[in-house]
């Protein structure tokens, strides 16, 4: 008769025997399918691959003649065709070569092979059509040649960008189209832009609130078929949870910074970032914060609140505090009354919900981001009480994170200056 610890370990060396050989397999297989699917010829020369044929129900075709003529290259496991289908998000890593210059970029197709089949029968469905070329439709049957198609009343509700639109916002997003060849937008660009919109408004913001002008996004290239360029802004957030907690101060300052950047800036806007999660931030080589997936921001424009008046336009809008039963990452919120207030506590709060405070605790993040700081620092400072304050507040449940918001600032402000992260 077998003992029972004699029976755990029998159980143990089979099951990690087995876990053994399974990763042998798995490896074999990668290798395997590595091997055959890496392309000799490069796919992003392909008008087919970069599909083309979209077009005008596209993201733009700036870029093609780069494309086209093998200044974009794969890098890493994007290089091997095979294992794109596991790249459910459709992101991946390239270079780009110009002028002698190599430059690391990241290409998106802006969502995953569902979104983007879900977004072209939209189309159809428009034009009350079952199946349909998408670019066809949209250039001979939904929108005539008169129709200015690009106004508040036909794009509203096609994504968060666009949710509450003003004439304002729609004008700096015909300004700031790179590929306008003229004063006026050809309608072949107009619905490029409407499709973008429809699809996935990310590249849109990145050209409507460039980095070049202090918003923390990468900087937009441009775009060829339904393939977008953006700068690679470094790794993600992931990647520093354990970083040093002088570090981690650090980028937590960063991400507060834009939390009021987003709420207070000097352009009359609110930008409200309703899915903060560790994935969507990046931090580049010299350590600098950047948000790197921007679909989901909800753009205000401020000014035309402000002379609409709708009701109760002037009072504080607050956030009421959500409990998750397993995860930090749940943030509610009301889409038309962020539209219509100036002002707001929703960023201080989904950025203490959803990342810093001790709320901010999931199954792979315990504690939050700034977990476990030492004593000495919580004891003077008291950092973790005034974020989880701004999380959920209890002295003054109505207006607490707006008068909290600016002493967070100042603190980590001041730990980030006065303990540097090692070797810096």
């Amino acid at each position: 008769m077998l003992s029972l610890r004699s029976i755990r370990y029998r159980c143990c060396r089979q099951v990690s025997g087995s876990v053994v050989a399974i990763a042998v397999v798995v490896c074999v297989c990668v290798y395997y399918l590595s091997s055959r699917g890496a392309s000799r010829s490069n796919p992003l020369k392909d008008a087919n691959f970069l599909e083309l044929r979209s077009c005008p129900a596209c993201y733009g075709r700036g870029l093609c003649s780069l494309f086209q003529s093998g200044h974009f290259e794969f890098t890493g496991v994007s290089r091997y065709r095979t294992l794109h289908r596991f790249n459910i998000k459709n992101v991946h890593y390239a270079r780009m070569t110009r002028e002698r210059q190599a430059v690391d970029v990241v290409l998106k197709k802006l969502g995953h092979n569902t979104e983007l089949k879900a977004a072209d029968e939209k189309i159809c469905k428009m034009a009350q059509m079952n199946s349909c070329n998408p670019g066809r439709v949209l250039f001979g049957r939904i929108f005539r040649d008169s129709d200015p198609i690009l106004t508040p009343e036909n794009t509203k509700g096609l994504s968060d960008l666009v949710s509450c639109p003003s004439e304002r916002l729609m004008k700096r997003i015909v300004d700031s189209f790179p590929e306008k060849q003229g004063d006026v937008l050809l309608r072949s660009e107009r619905l490029i832009i409407y499709t973008t919109l429809l699809v996935n408004p990310e590249p849109i913001l990145l050209q409507v609130f460039p980095q070049e002008e202090g918003w923390p996004f990468p900087r937009y290239i441009g775009a060829c078929g339904r393939w977008t360029v953006t700068e690679n802004a470094g790794e993600s957030l992931n990647k520093y949870y354990n970083a040093p907690w002088q570090k981690r101060v650090d980028l937590a300052y960063q991400i507060f910074r834009i939390a009021d950047l987003f709420t207070n800036n000097n352009q009359g806007w609110g930008l409200y970032f309703t899915d903060v999660n560790y994935d969507n931030y990046a931090v580049a080589v010299d350590g600098t914060v950047s948000i790197i997936d921007a679909e989901n921001i909800i753009v205000v424009d401020l000014r035309d609140i402000k002379r609409e008046k709708p009701q109760g336009w002037d009072e504080p809008l607050i956030s009421n505090f959500d409990q998750c039963s397993k995860y930090g990452d749940c943030l509610s919120f009301d889409t038309s009354a962020l539209c219509s207030h100036v002002r707001t506590d929703f960023n201080y709060y989904a950025v203490c919900r959803d990342l810093l405070s001790s709320y901010a605790s999931d199954g792979i993040h315990p504690k939050g981001f700034l977990h476990d700081l030492p004593d000495e620092i919580e004891q003077k400072y008291k950092l973790t009480n005034m974020l989880d304050e701004c999380a959920k507040p209890t002295v003054d449940s109505v207006n607490g994170r707006l008068n909290i918001k600016d002493e967070i600032l100042e603190t980590l402000k001041k730990i980030s200056k006065l303990h540097r992260p090692p070797n810096q």
